[in-house]
């Protein structure tokens, strides 16, 4: 009785792991390559260091979403003090994990925008646009 029961057990597993991964595929369509609130922290840790070679998330902050900016951001456009470290640098009190997981993609998305500019295309290499989000967005579902 027992081996009857882990049979059925095999054979109704591999139907339910497909009907998973059909829906995980499925869902793919519905990927939204956008970052915002949390994720401009974090993806700070990726973008900066990869286009600006430093820790310096001013351009993360200036180039975030409205309700991240309007929060963080002065009447000028620039991060309020309130945000800065007593060393001038903004807090990023955000953890560096998803940072690490996204970089293979995003060096791959970055290699990919330095050939296209090579190749003529106006594609902006500031880690901003769509094919930097979107890898991002495929490295996140993977």
């Amino acid at each position: 009785m027992e081996s009857q029961s882990l049979s059925t057990r095999s054979t109704k597993r591999p139907d339910t792991e497909r009907w998973l991964v059909f829906l995980f595929l499925l869902s793919l369509g519905l990927l939204n390559p956008w970052v915002r609130g949390d994720g401009v922290g974090y993806y700070a840790f990726a973008r900066a260091p990869l286009i600006e070679h430093s820790l310096n998330f001013e351009q993360d902050y200036i180039s975030a979403n409205t309700g991240f900016r309007e929060a963080r951001l002065d009447e000028h456009g620039q991060p309020k003090g309130i945000f800065r470290t007593r060393t001038g640098h903004l807090d990023n009190h955000f953890t560096v994990g998803p940072a690490m997981l996204w970089t293979p993609f995003l060096l791959l998305a970055h290699g990919g925008v330095l050939l296209a500019r090579g190749l003529g295309t106006q594609v902006p290499a500031h880690g901003f646009p769509a094919p930097y989000r979107l890898p991002m967005a495929v490295g996140t579902a993977f």
